[in-house]
């Protein structure tokens, strides 16, 4: 097993060994103080299961083919970097919602998904997401950008 794949598998149990000890722990508190704490944990612990249990199935399937996708997962990686500082600047001179369609458009062709009904769909659903959290319920005031009247800084 490579190293990158140990992480995978030591996460996970460390995860579940915490929420052992949480849910061990809280036992002794009162029912109401504990309830919460109990379900976080209890959930927690069937999810790095999950994930332990795929990770050990994949490590099991791996073929040698790893170089190609080491080469290619590099290249996505910096496109991805690239893109995110892009999306910063178009903050700046754009917009906070301009930039992020924008910035959702680009990452959807960077990981090559071309079904143009979901990307329209998931970057205009973000968008009303961001807009109803931040503007509407938490009263923020995003970036408009330098470019429609905004200031620098």
């Amino acid at each position: 097993m490579k190293k990158t794949n140990r992480a995978d598998i030591v996460i996970p149990a460390v995860m579940i060994a915490i929420s052992a000890y949480v849910f061990f722990t809280v036992r002794g508190m009162r029912t109401e103080a504990s309830l919460f704490p109990m379900i976080v944990s209890v959930v927690t612990s069937i999810l790095s299961a999950i994930l332990l249990s795929n990770t050990l199935l994949k490590a099991q399937k791996q073929q040698n083919d790893a170089a190609p996708a080491q080469k290619s997962s590099k290249k996505l990686f910096w496109l991805t970097a690239a893109l995110i500082v892009f999306y910063a600047f178009g903050i700046i001179l754009i917009g906070f919602y301009p930039a992020t369609l924008v910035y959702f458009i680009a990452s959807f062709y960077v990981y090559r998904v071309r079904k143009l009904l979901m990307i329209a769909c998931v970057t205009v659903g973000m968008a009303v997401c961001i807009y109803f959290v931040f503007t509407v319920l938490l009263s923020m005031r995003l970036p408009i950008g330098v470019f429609f009247g905004g200031e620098l800084y």
